[in-house]
């Protein structure tokens, strides 16, 4: 079982040795909207690099995300491949940033996944209403649709829209 690590014990690993393994498993238009903790080494989730052969097995590994959910999964993965030391840091970059710790990697300009998602869910609701109002009413179907989809995201711990939104180019590099 991955053991818990605060942002405050991972910020001492830090400064006593620079070189400690700090994996962030988020996406990649995550952690360019919000940076990460200093040296620390993005691979999301989603692609399963989080056991590649990236870190020493035999060293302890801070595994972090945005709260701490995805950063479990990873614990457990990196655990069934052989790591012996992981530690889930409690709060993931919320509580780091939170405890006014510096950040890096931050792509000035760039918006979260949760950000692209609420901005689109717009669109599409005001988009609803015009086109119901303007074209035919058929239109209005789509924000219950809409409300649908985020109702269940929220049961599910899940996210189609962001996963489709993962896709577009501008959160590819």
């Amino acid at each position: 079982m991955p053991k818990a690590a605060t942002v405050h014990s991972l910020k001492s690993a830090l400064t006593a040795d620079p070189k400690t393994q700090v994996l962030d498993v988020r996406e990649r238009a995550e952690f360019d909207a919000d940076g990460g903790a200093p040296g620390s080494l993005l691979a999301p989730l989603s692609t399963d690099v989080a056991a590649g052969g990236l870190f020493d097995a035999q060293k302890p590994v801070f595994v972090m995300c945005r709260s701490g959910a995805r950063a479990q999964k990873a614990a457990l993965l990196l655990e069934a491949r052989g790591f012996v030391d992981v530690r889930v840091v409690e709060g993931g970059m919320e509580a780091w940033k939170a405890a006014g710790f510096p950040v890096a990697g931050q792509v000035a300009g760039a918006w979260s996944i949760e950000r692209q998602v609420r901005f689109t869910v717009g669109v599409l609701l005001v988009s609803s209403f015009v086109l119901g109002r303007a074209v035919h009413p058929v239109f209005y179907a789509l924000a219950p649709l809409l409300g649908a989809g985020l109702l269940y995201s929220s049961l599910t711990d899940t996210c189609g829209m962001g996963a489709v939104l993962l896709k577009m180019p501008w959160n590819r590099r």
